[in-house]
């Protein structure tokens, strides 16, 4: 049950990260991978 809340947890991540950057950047850098956007 541990793993399966792992992976729920990481599909979470994966799939709110891309939103949050797109917010964050304003929509102009979210297709890049996350630490790049800003470097």
């Amino acid at each position: 049950m541990l793993k399966v809340s792992t992976a729920r947890l990481i599909t979470a991540l994966v799939l709110i990260t891309p939103v949050v950057l797109l917010l964050a950047t304003g929509g102009g850098g979210g297709a890049l991978p996350p630490g790049v956007s800003w470097t």
